[in-house]
């Protein structure tokens, strides 16, 4: 904690004192000899204007910092220069650089045109352009050629030379927009190159037409940055006192790119892209053999390139830079090798997916032969998907299913493994983030307690306020059909925090369907209470109550250790959007209330399983639509069409489990996500290829893409091919 205060108190010291930065003194640029006299003037920035009277020897000279040479002030050699300062008043002191003399001189028109170039240069230098156009000189007159082909195509450019004679008196500030323009000039030349491949290049009309609309939209959003951009330094200014904020607020922009321009070759350096770092680096050395102020600038680029860029490049790490944490899973102990993996990651790593890199047996762990799958995002996603079905698989001794309406859901099984449990959690937090549903189904009280947003309080809460132990001998099953429902509302001890958990009796529906629906006609006389060990009141409240009892008992209070570990877990992967605990019970109480004509009652999906789960289902209508086809000449030409039919002839013969394993083969995903795949591949793309029969299907994972040769005799041929190739789990490079 000490040496990353220290290492903060550094960097922003050094920032500071970029922040006061004047660039080089009048010692270093001018020739004086004792004194500088002034005449009958005093100096101002290289002007003269006139001496007042006030200004004498024997009245005023003293006051301004001057001295005294006879009948005329002078500005002493160590405060050379006549300046205004931050009072407002002038007086001799030290010489500024050009760059801080042009923003003295210039004001508002200086601080609208360095934001500009900071932010947005090539519409900031139109703007400026365009002011000086309209006003009494052209910017172009007596320009070449080939000046004005450069201020069209890289503005950025023809704004150097200006640069790099501020470098001779600052520095760090000429540093600062170098390193914004280049960068900006880069994504401008990547964005053109990106078009002009896609113009020449085999690609559709529409295609063109939307990059040619994308490029459009960048240029206005650039220029309408700018325009806001003026008007919002328009509007500093004018404010009270706005001058000085708006000066401090370009300073701190400027430093700020000082410092990333400082962090890059050490980025570039640890990225192993020695290129990009020497180029970096040989920028620095350039401007700073120019600079004239040399004694600040060595100490200063000392500290900043060396344990500054360090520190500040550990800094962007750790709060600006995503950086995937590698996860090494080993294929024949999967599932204890992903739970160690899960452990080591801290809530700081968790913040991006990891990276998966999968190990086939135990010879490989020198890292000499991997599997050479690179995870782009597949990867991750089958990862998790894997891992999820392996922790809430029932003989793996942390959950327990029972079925509800022909669906089995889970719920916690008490003595489970604490680890493994916070892994499940955070696969849970992973997914929900990613948008992933996972396609497992949880019970609904499961889903109410993991939303609850302190459920270690609440659950002592509940533990505290039982005036008796619970728990009751389990009845026998009963095959006889229920009657109506019961009132839902929570009678138990407790019963604040059990009603924000949508508490109530059916919740026994999801220890035992059976036992729920033989204590229901028991309440209603319909079944007999002999055969059971039952020492309560045998009113209909009396058993509703013993209802509520153990489902509190199996759900929540034999499971709260369980039930913490498994909330911690969900809880440390950062920014996951859980639905509010009103939201996720609202739907359950409202149909517990509601009156229904049925025999039993069908709780609804709550918001939380719904996003885990992901339905039921992968309906084939649903996985067409997220569907494209490519390439386009291939799905107009009858052996395509025929293959994209045999296709989803193939999907809809499968099975619910089978279809899942064929989704998850393709794009990692057990169940297509609401609303369709999430960015950055929104589509799931069935590349139609044009290769022999004896080729198998690939599939590209990251990409959601599946290469299906259109070369098969008959759909039965497909169906085997498909099936061969979906059975293999190993991932490759192709």
């Amino acid at each position: 904690m000490v040496s990353r205060c220290l290492r903060w108190l550094l960097q922003l010291t050094l920032l500071a004192t970029l922040v006061h930065c004047e660039g080089a003194t009048a010692e270093s640029t001018l020739d004086f000899e004792g004194t500088q006299p002034c005449g009958e003037r005093l100096r101002q920035d290289g002007q003269c204007e006139a001496d007042p009277a006030e200004f004498s020897p024997s009245l005023g000279c003293e006051a301004k910092g001057a001295v005294p040479c006879g009948s005329r002030c002078c500005c002493p050699k160590e405060r050379p220069c006549w300046r205004s300062t931050s009072s407002q008043e002038s007086r001799c002191s030290k010489c500024a650089g050009a760059f801080v003399q042009w923003r003295e001189t210039q004001g508002f028109s200086a601080e609208r045109m360095l934001a500009g170039l900071l932010l947005a240069p090539r519409s900031a230098i139109f703007i400026q352009d365009l002011l000086q156009a309209c006003g009494s000189t052209s910017p172009f007159a007596d320009r070449s050629w080939a000046w004005l082909l450069a201020r069209l195509f890289a503005p950025q450019l023809t704004e150097m030379p200006h640069i790099m004679a501020w470098a001779e008196d600052s520095f760090w500030w000429a540093l600062g927009l170098v390193h914004a323009l280049v960068g900006h000039l880069l994504a401008e030349a990547s964005l053109l190159l990106r078009l002009c491949i896609i113009c020449i290049g085999p690609g559709t009309r529409s295609l063109r037409r939307q990059a040619m609309t994308q490029e459009i939209q960048l240029s206005l959003q650039s220029g309408l940055a700018s325009l806001v951009l003026v008007a919002g330094t328009l509007a500093l200014h004018l404010a009270p006192g706005g001058s000085v904020m708006l000066g401090w607020a370009v300073s701190l922009l400027l430093a700020w790119r000082c410092w990333e321009a400082t962090v890059a070759p050490f980025w570039w350096f640890r990225a192993r892209r020695m290129g990009m770092a020497a180029s970096h680096l040989l920028v620095v050395l350039a401007l700073l053999n120019r600079s004239k102020n040399i004694h600040f600038d060595l100490f200063t680029s000392f500290m900043m390139l060396g344990p500054g860029a360090f520190l500040g490049c550990k800094i962007a790490l750790e709060f600006f830079v995503g950086e995937r944490t590698p996860v090494f899973v080993q294929r024949w102990r999967f599932l204890e090798s992903s739970v160690e993996q899960l452990a080591t990651l801290t809530r700081r790593q968790l913040r991006f997916a990891p990276n998966v890199i999968y190990i086939s047996s135990p010879e490989e762990l020198t890292g000499e032969a991997r599997e050479i799958g690179l995870d782009f995002g597949g990867l991750f996603r089958d990862w998790l998907a894997q891992l999820a079905l392996g922790l809430f698989d029932a003989e793996n001794g942390l959950v327990e299913h029972s079925c509800v309406d022909g669906t089995c859901y889970a719920r916690l099984k008490p003595g489970g493994d604490l680890k493994r449990l916070e892994a499940m959690g955070k696969v849970l937090g992973l997914a929900l983030r990613d948008q992933q549903p996972l396609g497992v189904e949880i019970c609904p009280p499961l889903a109410h307690l993991l939303t609850h947003p302190t459920l270690p309080r609440a659950l002592q809460h509940i533990r505290e306020s039982l005036p008796v132990p619970l728990g009751q001998p389990s009845v026998p099953p009963m095959d006889a059909e229920p009657s109506d429902g019961l009132p839902t509302s929570p009678s138990v001890s407790g019963g604040e925090e059990l009603r924000r958990l949508g508490f109530c009796a059916e919740w026994l529906r999801y220890v035992s369907q059976e036992e729920y629906d033989f204590w229901r006609r028991a309440a209603h006389g319909a079944a007999p209470l002999d055969a059971v060990d039952y020492q309560g009141p045998r009113s209909a409240e009396g058993l509703r109550e013993h209802m509520e009892r153990k489902a509190l008992s199996s759900l929540v209070l034999d499971v709260s250790t369980e039930l913490e570990h498994l909330w911690r877990g969900l809880r440390s992967v950062p920014n996951v959007s859980l639905p509010s605990l009103e939201r996720e019970v609202k739907r359950g109480l409202e149909d517990a209330e509601e009156e229904r004509p049925s025999k039993r009652r069908r709780l609804e999906r709550s918001v939380l399983q719904g996003l885990i789960s992901g339905g039921p289902d992968v309906p084939v209508t649903l996985w067409q639509g997220v569907t494209r086809y490519s390439p386009v000449e291939a799905t107009q030409a009858l052996d395509g069409q025929r293959t994209v039919m045999w296709f989803w002839d193939y999907v809809s013969s499968l099975s619910v489990e089978q279809r899942s394993q064929l989704l998850q083969w393709i794009t990692g995903y057990r169940r297509i996500p609401p609303g369709g795949f999430p960015a950055p591949v929104p589509y799931m793309t069935l590349y139609l290829a044009n290769v022999g029969p004896d080729r198998l299907p690939t599939a590209h994972t990251c990409g959601l893409q599946l290469d299906l040769p259109r070369s098969y005799a008959d759909a039965a041929q497909l169906g085997q091919r498909l099936g061969q190739a979906s059975a293999e789990r190993q991932f490759y490079l192709v």
